[in-house]
This record gives C-alpha cells, sequence and structure tokens, in this order.
C-alpha cells in the first residue's frame, strides 16, 4: 500500500477527438471512473469545429483533466503522435478515443499493477465490446477471440496467434509505457490501423500481458464505419504497409521463432488482411472487383496469389459458394 499519490506511477489517458460532441462527456466520465489514483486526463481536440469546445469547459475546474486545442486539424495519425510526444508525460499511457469509452472501472489499476511487477512487460491488452450505433447492439466475442492468449506471453506468441485469426486487437485496452512508445517510433505512419502497427512493433522482442475482461467500448457510428474498400485504386505495397512494417521488425527479434518464421507470419497477415474485402466480393457476387483483385495480387506476388487462392478455396468450399 503506497501512502502517497506521488508514489504511484503516473497514467495519462490521452482523448484524441475531432467532431465528437455527441460522445466526448461519455468518454471523459468512464476515465475519470477509474479507481486507479494518479491519472492525468487529456483531452487533445484536433480543431473541432462542433461544439467540443464549450463542452470541455464545464471540466476546467477539474485537476484531472486537461484540454488542448490544436490551432489547426493535424489529422488523426498526427494528432495520436503530438498527444504522446509533446503533451503526456506519464510513465504509462493508455489511448482512448473520442468516441470509445472504459467499462471496467479497475482496468487502469489492474493494468498497471502488471507493470509494475513485470519491467519486461512493454504493454497490457484486454478485450473490448464493439456497439454498433445504427443497431443499438453491443457485440462481446470474447467468447471466440482471445482463449489462447496467455497472462504474460511472448510477442511473437501474440502475433502468431492473431495471424491466426484468434486475437482480436483493441487499441482502446492496451495500456502501454511512453519510454518504450517513443523509443519505437509510435504512430509514424499514416495508415488506418496505425495503432496496431504501433502495438505490434513494439511487442516484437519483448513480452505482453493479457487481462480476460472487458476494459472498454468501440463504438462504431456512421462517421467512422470502415469506409468502403476502393478496389479500382487498389495499390497493394501501400496496402500492406503495416504487415510488411511488423513483418521486419518481427525478423529482426526472432531469426528464430517456435511459432512461425518472418516469412510465414507476414503471409499469413497479408492474407488475414485482404481477406475480408474477398469474402465480401464473394458473397455479393461481384466479379469484376474479384478479378481486380486476383489479377493485381498475382502482379504483387504470385507466391501470395497461390496461397491466397487456397485460402479461398477453403472458404467458398466451406460456405458452398462454388459448386465442385
Amino acid at each position: 500500500m503506497v501512502d502517497s499519490i506521488d508514489s504511484i506511477s503516473g497514467v495519462d489517458i490521452l482523448i484524441p477527438t475531432y467532431n465528437q460532441e455527441r460522445y466526448i462527456e461519455q468518454c471523459i466520465q468512464s476515465a475519470l471512473n477509474q479507481s486507479y489514483e494518479n491519472i492525468n486526463i487529456i483531452v487533445v481536440d484536433d480543431a473541432s469545429t462542433d461544439n467540443t469546445e464549450n463542452i470541455l469547459k464545464k471540466y476546467r475546474e477539474n485537476s484531472k483533466i486537461k484540454y488542448i486545442r490544436n490551432k489547426e486539424n493535424l489529422g488523426r495519425v498526427k494528432n495520436y503522435r503530438n498527444a504522446l510526444y509533446e503533451i503526456s508525460s506519464s510513465e504509462y499511457i493508455l489511448n482512448l478515443d473520442g468516441d470509445d469509452w472504459l467499462l471496467d472501472s479497475e482496468y487502469v489499476e489492474k493494468a498497471v499493477d502488471i507493470l509494475r511487477k513485470n519491467p519486461d512487460v512493454a504493454c497490457v491488452t484486454g478485450n473490448k465490446v464493439t456497439f454498433i450505433e445504427r443497431m443499438g447492439k453491443y457485440l462481446d466475442n470474447s467468447d471466440i477471440y482471445n482463449q489462447t492468449l496467455d497472462p504474460i506471453m511472448t510477442g511473437d506468441k501474440y502475433l502468431y496467434e492473431y495471424a491466426l485469426n484468434k486475437v482480436a486487437f483493441s487499441h482502446l485496452s492496451t495500456l502501454y509505457r511512453r519510454v518504450l512508445a517513443i523509443n519505437n517510433n509510435f504512430y509514424s505512419k499514416d495508415i488506418t490501423f496505425t495503432d496496431g502497427e504501433s502495438i505490434f512493433r513494439l511487442i516484437c522482442g519483448r513480452k505482453i500481458a493479457y487481462l480476460p475482461l472487458a476494459a472498454g467500448v468501440w463504438r462504431i457510428h456512421q462517421r467512422n464505419e470502415t469506409k468502403k474498400f476502393d478496389i479500382k485504386n487498389l495499390k497493394l505495397r501501400k496496402f500492406f504497409l503495416l504487415e510488411e512494417s511488423v513483418f521486419q521488425e518481427y525478423e529482426k527479434n526472432y531469426p528464430e521463432t517456435r511459432y512461425l518464421s518472418g516469412g510465414k507470419l507476414y503471409d499469413k497477415l497479408r492474407i488475414k488482411r485482404l481477406k475480408p474485402f474477398v469474402y465480401s466480393a464473394f458473397k455479393e457476387r461481384r466479379i469484376n472487383d474479384l478479378l481486380i483483385i486476383f489479377i493485381r495480387l498475382l502482379r504483387y506476388s504470385p507466391v501470395l496469389f497461390g496461397l491466397f487462392i487456397v485460402e479461398i478455396f477453403h472458404y467458398t468450399k466451406k460456405f458452398n459458394l462454388i459448386k465442385l
């Protein structure tokens, strides 16, 4: 038991936001509800044009909350990076987007306890619940995903399970060490999955801990639903930038591994990334889109194309989408 707040490791809950006036109060309140004492809640407003600034005025007297408004819109990834590198200062970081919220009031406390007791663990992650706003439904897939994760495991074990589609990654439930993140050039790639790319590189050669509880809620709404896959302008080298980055870090840290060689991991990650779009095209019978993907995949990598065709064959056979 510690005697004072000053002796407790500090946590910055970073809340990058842009035009999220409908959700920002729920997000902030969920952070305030955390049982851990030494928390700073830093709202980094990326020059919102809605009522976000006025909403934050009600928290001016709360010493736990700091509101910073960018002079100009930086964009999602640069705002993440600016918040981590230029604004935060605590030992541990949790990044919570302004439209999401935390569920478990003791999550930060439990995660910090693991990091303090295990200096070789780079970050702690947990489960998330998905809220689909237009349907008013909550989806909890924790009985399907993350079942094979250990309380503390090596990075290659986590990535192996992720590549096999057994892991549901959650940025909002990942508490990480700030110094390690900065040293690993977090949020450096302007891609949709920059959070996953950063965390996956971080755990290469390190350990990650897992708490089997629902840490928070990822909200899917009209403004943040996954953008339509632009088949006609598909550029696979850019599309697979995340996988390439993780592969390079993986190869460097795991020249020999008991799970997957770097090459096999690279293939599985790329197949995993492309499959949902191809499966969707199959279900909707969009033949032209399928032809475009297959032709560009063949030009990009004949080997990967062959592996992908095998995956598609098993999928279509399983769901009777083709007749043999």
